[in-house]
């Protein structure tokens, strides 16, 4: 058995953390959704889009990660998410009465194969 050295054990951490962000974020959006609507359909398809969506892409940011560089992998999905909640609250913040929409798209946005 492998020992768990300080540096694995950060990853684990790290890895849980985001998960962890990830799932309540989708959970919260999906709650707001039924605040706002009373719809337990619309929270229903809102919390089954980021994992369908990030079926879908697996494939293909699997193959991305086989044959590139990782850290600049990283640095770009870092940066694309950051924008799109950006984004997001911006839009949010211009047009609250369109939020059923851009909460869908943000709670894909926001769930990446590589973190699921």
């Amino acid at each position: 058995m492998r020992k768990i050295t300080p540096q694995i054990f950060r990853i684990l951490v790290i890895k849980l953390a985001g998960n962890f962000g990830s799932a309540m974020l989708s959970f919260a959006i999906g709650l707001y959704i039924l605040k706002q609507t009373g719809s337990a359909l619309g929270m229903g398809i809102s919390m089954i889009t980021g994992p369908l969506v990030s079926l879908a892409i697996t494939p293909f940011v699997g193959y991305v990660v086989d044959t590139k560089k990782h850290k600049p992998i990283m640095i770009m999905a870092q940066i694309t998410t950051s924008i799109a909640l950006i984004v997001f609250a911006i839009i949010f913040k211009l047009w609250p009465a369109q939020y059923y929409a851009e909460l869908i798209g943000s709670s894909s946005c926001c769930r990446s194969p590589t973190t699921s």
